[in-house]
């Protein structure tokens, strides 16, 4: 499977865009776990925020969740949900739960067509078939010429 690059890696390569080709936001779709990005400087110093959403995260989630339920009845599952859910703490079901599902509704929004895709400024352009956030971005800039 493809791997995001982590923000280590976004830091050794200095990603940088020119003025022409500003970015404020680049949104990294795919079906991997990964690590948050962080931010990016473009040549102005601006910062370009970066986000991840792993689609498969829900999935995951729900499998987590019915993990050792026993067929009991509806009353007997939902306790063993809450119980569950209740176990895990805060930062878990932000970055696991909340920012996943986050991603399933931005895809929508965005009409993607396939994964993995890197979108650029809440839908100005995106980019198939890559999670390298450096090489979306040179990909982008020779559309842009």
């Amino acid at each position: 499977m493809v791997k995001v690059v982590t923000l280590i890696a976004l830091l050794s390569f200095s990603a940088t865009l020119s003025a022409s080709e500003s970015v404020s936001l680049i949104e990294v779709f795919t079906n991997d776990s990964f690590e948050t990005m962080g931010q990016i400087k473009n040549r102005d110093g601006r910062g370009v925020e970066v986000v991840a959403y792993d689609l498969s995260a829900p999935k995951r989630f729900n499998k987590h969740l019915s993990k050792g339920l026993k067929s009991k009845g509806v009353i007997e599952a939902k306790k063993h949900v809450i119980a569950k859910i209740q176990e895990l703490p805060n930062s878990y079901l932000d970055a696991h739960v909340m920012l996943p599902y986050k991603g399933v509704l931005k895809a929508m929004e965005y009409e993607l067509t396939k994964i993995p895709a890197i979108v650029f400024n809440n839908g100005e352009s995106v980019i198939y078939g890559v999670t390298d956030i450096k090489k979306a971005m040179n990909i982008r800039s020779k559309r842009l010429r």
